[in-house]
């Protein structure tokens, strides 16, 4: 059974990789891999930009991306859970 948490695991450089595992409740295996909301809180010189990257990670089979358009926020805060 293969596990993106273990992947490194045999990786003698790696040391404790505690903090690089995926929170359970983003990751299901079995339904598209890693299920992630992107922030966009970026003003409208941005926009083409946005939607190229997102639709180039959309490609992959191990990501299930939803785009969500917030406030612009020029200092980019961080917001737990999600991707801004």
């Amino acid at each position: 059974d293969f596990s993106f948490g273990d992947l490194f695991n045999d990786d003698p450089k790696l040391g404790d990789n505690s903090t690089l595992s995926w929170k359970d409740e983003l990751v299901q295996p079995s339904n598209g891999g890693l299920h992630l909301t992107l922030l966009n809180a970026l003003d409208d010189t941005w926009q083409s930009e946005f939607d190229a990257a997102v639709a180039d990670w959309q490609e992959s089979d191990a990501l299930v991306l939803t785009a969500e358009k917030v406030e612009v926020d020029h200092t980019c805060q961080r917001v737990d859970g999600v991707m801004v």
